[in-house]
């Protein structure tokens, strides 16, 4: 209220203070220009006197008339001196010194702001004198500088009676009611106040009756309103505990699938290892029965004293061949327990350790490579052999073999030729691009965006539960600490990219 009401006072007073200054410079003018025709009124008049009474003083050279003329002149304020040049020496003249008048000396000079010259002529036909009038206009210059003062005084002293009058009218008709109408507002306002009277409104009832019963149904809306509101914040905490339960439920699950996982590619791991572990077991078998027939045969030639030197010779040759043929068998099964037991090691727990990305990568495939499905499928392996690594062993064999399973499954047909290329190459100093790209059917435009997705999957059943390439991306991300992307064509086969540094974050 202070400010609306300031500026309605600072408004009308304003208009006010404009229309009176409008008004004052009207009438300065006009007093102005009635001055200035005065003021050429007495110059004419003056002039027209001179030219009557001072013919007669000079033609006689009686100075002391010719002085009581000029200092009669004088009176008026605007002259400033008056001096009389003439034939025969003649030289007269008043100057205002001041209050007082005196005589004119060939030194003085006075200042004046207009000059008339009087032509002193003797019956309108000679010319015996010359006379000059000093005039000034500092009369006319104090008077319109009075007239602005009075002008300034008078706005002033009407501006100060119209704020008296203004304030007093505001706070009697509109402050006071005003603030009766704000204090009926807080109590409908109010919920702990009662409803108030209607012989409580008082003097502002029939003015603000309508406004406070609006207040008062704005009041009950406001309960209204923010019992709802409390309600919908109540449902609002339900709703949000009820989600971190099934966030909470969510990630446990999440959790578990992802055991499961890992336990079933421990379990497809151990299915591969031991079926290319069968070949290298068959042969040492097969060697070992072989050398022991050989050698009870050569013991019976021996006991029945019917040995011979060549049986003998080829004796020890075949078991030269077969001790060799036992060794390379016996070390091929070596190899194959060992990665397993570093693979399944690297499975069972997030270790971090330095490994050769190449060696690591000729693991994995080795260990995919006997799956049924890819009889007929060429996985070759392209790397750069200087690319030492500080990261997951275990979540990178996730990722990658993940990758190798799904094109095995998902871009071919069963039984049909196809080749799927592994590929490893330095980005930079500190990163590596690790590439998994398939001859097969492609992607489908509808599903290229979707295959990160948890649970989506082209071939619904008990064995896709469609969590491999979820679980591959999170892997890549964490803990790799990169990115894994897709690009894909249906008919051109579709490539894998992981994006990982050489070392992983801590």
């Amino acid at each position: 209220m202070r400010t609306f009401t300031g500026k309605l006072v600072i408004w009308l007073l304003g208009g006010a203070t404009l229309l009176l200054t409008g008004l004052g410079v009207v009438c300065n003018d006009y007093s102005r220009r009635e001055d200035q025709s005065e003021y050429m009124a007495l110059s004419k008049s003056l002039t027209h006197r001179l030219e009557l009474t001072l013919p007669h003083g000079v033609w006689q050279l009686d100075e002391p008339y010719l002085r009581q003329l000029l200092d009669a002149e004088l009176a008026w304020s605007a002259v400033e001196a008056i001096r009389i040049q003439g034939d025969a020496g003649l030289n007269l003249g008043r100057i205002r010194d001041g209050r007082a008048v005196r005589d004119m000396t060939p030194a003085d000079q006075p200042e004046a702001d207009d000059r008339l010259s009087v032509a002193i002529t003797y019956l309108k036909q000679e010319q015996l004198a010359q006379a000059t009038v000093y005039l000034s206009r500092e009369s006319l210059r104090l008077k319109e500088q009075q007239r602005r003062l009075d002008l300034l005084l008078q706005v002033l002293l009407l501006d100060g009676g119209l704020w008296l009058l203004l304030r007093y009218a505001l706070q009697r008709h509109l402050r006071q009611p005003l603030g009766q109408l704000r204090q009926q507002l807080e109590k409908a306002l109010d919920q702990s106040a009662p409803e108030p009277a209607a012989d409580n409104t008082g003097a502002i009832s029939q003015e603000f009756a309508p406004l406070l019963d609006s207040a008062r149904r704005l009041g009950e809306q406001r309960r209204l309103d923010l019992a709802t509101l409390q309600r919908a914040d109540a449902r609002a905490q339900e709703e949000k505990q009820r989600a971190q339960q099934a966030f909470q439920q969510l990630e446990l699950a999440q959790q578990t699938l992802e055991e499961s996982e890992n336990l079933a590619t421990l379990g497809r791991l151990g299915a591969d290892v031991a079926h290319e572990i069968n070949t290298p077991i068959g042969v040492t078998l097969s060697t070992a029965s072989s050398l022991a027939n050989t050698t009870h045969y050569l013991t019976e030639s021996l006991n029945a004293g019917t040995i011979k030197k060549s049986e003998f010779l080829d004796y020890l040759a075949h078991t030269e061949e077969s001790c060799q043929l036992l060794l390379s068998s016996a070390e091929r099964a070596a190899d194959l327990v060992h990665s397993f037991r570093q693979i399944a090691q690297d499975q069972t727990g997030e270790t971090r350790r330095q490994f050769p990305l190449t060696a690591y990568l000729e693991e994995i495939v080795r260990n995919l490579k006997p799956q049924p499905e890819s009889a007929n499928l060429d996985i070759e392996l392209h790397g750069e052999l200087d690319v030492l690594m500080d990261s997951y062993p275990g979540a990178l064999f996730q990722v990658v073999s993940q990758l190798l399973e799904n094109a095995t499954l998902h871009a071919f047909q069963p039984g049909q030729r196809g080749r799927i290329r592994l590929e490893s190459a330095l980005r930079g100093a500190r990163h590596v691009r690790i590439s998994v790209s398939d001859s097969g059917c492609g992607i489908a435009p509808e599903n290229r965006d979707r295959v990160f997705e948890p649970f989506f999957t082209t071939r619904g059943g008990q064995e896709h539960r469609g969590l491999g390439l979820y679980l591959a991306n999170s892997k890549a991300r964490q803990p790799l600490g990169g990115t894994l992307t897709v690009a894909s064509r249906p008919g051109q086969g579709s490539v894998f990219t992981l994006d990982i540094p050489c070392q992983a974050p801590f």
